[in-house]
């Protein structure tokens, strides 16, 4: 077990808790940490039509949300407060995820973020549901080598030595090679805690079927695009993958980067085997959308002691 001494950090994943009531109805849970976002620049209603549906008979979850947000506006409004209500001695972790449409605009969210002296800035590289209305998909970092340095590396200008982290796709492992020598770019020379890689949001563009066989997702980008049905597909399926890409990431990286799964976390036996492979903490979207807040105490009170000591 990849041990260095502090508790695991565990809460939900980005894309689940966008307002401070959400925010703050986790944070009075066990979890010790709440994602808020992810937080575009402008407000976003997100697609239209169906775009979240898990599939009870097998666990798969399928989702098309589209970023929707009320913008880096209202997080810069209700973030102090939270601070103040719900911080301090708690320990308790504020974490806000960003999704820019351009390098430059990730930076400018990552630094208004940061700013608000939140514990740490998650930068979302792996987003596959944003399209747009003539039906382009915007590009997903994690699938692009250049754009994800030259994302990270900016990020990381700009903030100095400020706690971040990166989020990315479950890639293949030829693809993660690649970004793995990025990754350790950005961490060096920074001690434990300026950076966290978080692995990993959905499978992107996948059909999903509901337990009738119908399309799982139905969606378009506004009243006048076309209907779509792809969408990331997360809970399950996307736990093989999980385990996967963070094997290869605690055999690649040096520990001065945490390691932190999300994928496929459904259950305590679930977190219980991804914390075994050395992770850092983990993370969940659909358990925690499916089950409600009382998913991360049954967590807490499930797994061994020791991941909280």
């Amino acid at each position: 077990m990849r041990v260095h001494g502090t508790p695991i950090r565990f809460g939900n994943a980005a894309g689940t808790a966008k307002t401070a009531d959400e925010i703050r109805t986790i944070l009075n849970t066990s979890a010790n940490e709440a994602r808020f976002g992810s937080v575009t620049k402008e407000p976003r209603a997100g697609n239209l039509g169906d775009t979240y549906y898990f599939n009870q008979e097998t666990g798969a979850s399928w989702n098309s949300i589209g970023l929707a947000n009320q913008g880096i506006e209202y997080a810069e409004g209700v973030i102090p407060e939270l601070l103040k209500e719900t911080f301090g001695d708690a320990g308790k972790y504020l974490i806000v995820s960003v999704a820019g449409f351009t390098v430059e605009e990730t930076v400018e969210l990552a630094d208004r973020a940061a700013s608000l002296g939140v514990s740490e800035v998650e930068i979302n590289l792996g987003c596959p549901n944003v399209w747009s209305t003539e039906g382009e998909q915007k590009p997903i970092p994690s699938y692009h080598p250049e754009l994800f340095e030259e994302t990270l590396m900016r990020v990381r200008a700009r903030l100095g030595a400020y706690p971040i982290a990166a989020k990315i796709s479950p890639v293949s492992n030829d693809l993660l090679q690649k970004l793995i020598p990025i990754m350790v770019k950005v961490g060096h020379p920074y001690e434990k805690g300026p950076l966290r890689i978080i692995g990993c949001n959905t499978l992107p563009n996948r059909k999903g079927v509901r337990e009738d066989n119908s399309d799982a997702l139905r969606f378009r980008v506004s009243e006048e695009s076309q209907w779509q049905n792809l969408g990331g597909e997360a809970g399950t399926p996307l736990r093989p993958h999980a385990h996967r890409v963070t094997k290869l990431l605690l055999d690649e990286l040096p520990e001065t980067i945490d390691v932190v799964v999300h994928g496929g976390i459904l259950k305590p036996k679930d977190a219980e085997e991804l914390l075994e492979l050395g992770a850092d903490g983990f993370g969940s979207a659909t358990g925690f959308l499916e089950f409600g807040p009382r998913f991360f105490d049954d967590l807490a009170i499930n797994l061994p002691e020791e991941y909280f000591l």
